[in-house]
């Protein structure tokens, strides 16, 4: 009988796109990593519009498994719902824990801004309603613009 041409790979031939990835990078880190790499091997949408999408798609199945209260089915769907904006941001190119960490830094401005106004009226946050906490937001971003 004659041999094959062909070679069957073994697990030990096997070479991931994942293989080199640093093992201490942050989960945004990691999935811009990684969205990277599979781009290069041209497993990625053609445009943010996929990633939107699929935004959007996760966000219905996070529902679905928010009404059924499917606790474990709640984690995987926030995950992917996360997986899927970071790979918005890299569609944009934006780096999402660059993004992420600059959105906090502005969100801790404006919420010490929102404090800072209540204390002069002599209240804490707790001493607000959410109406009065969202109305006191709104006027600090107002002020950035």
């Amino acid at each position: 009988m004659p041999k094959s041409n062909s070679t069957k790979l073994t697990p030990n031939d096997f070479s991931s796109i994942f293989e080199g990835l640093p093992g201490d990078l942050c989960p945004l880190e990691l999935s811009f990593e990684m969205g990277n790499r599979c781009a290069e091997v041209g497993f990625d949408w053609n445009s943010p519009d996929g990633a939107k999408n699929k935004i959007m798609e996760e966000l219905e199945e996070l529902e679905k498994a928010a009404s059924k209260r499917d606790e474990d089915e709640i984690f995987w769907e926030v995950g992917d719902v996360l997986l899927a904006a970071a790979n918005l941001a890299r569609l944009h190119g934006k780096n999402p824990s660059h993004a992420l960490a600059a959105a906090l830094e502005r969100f801790s401005g404006r919420f010490a801004a929102v404090e800072m106004r209540l204390k002069n009226e002599g209240r804490k946050p707790t001493d607000a309603t959410l109406e009065e906490l969202e109305e006191h937001w709104q006027e600090v971003k107002k002020k950035e613009h």
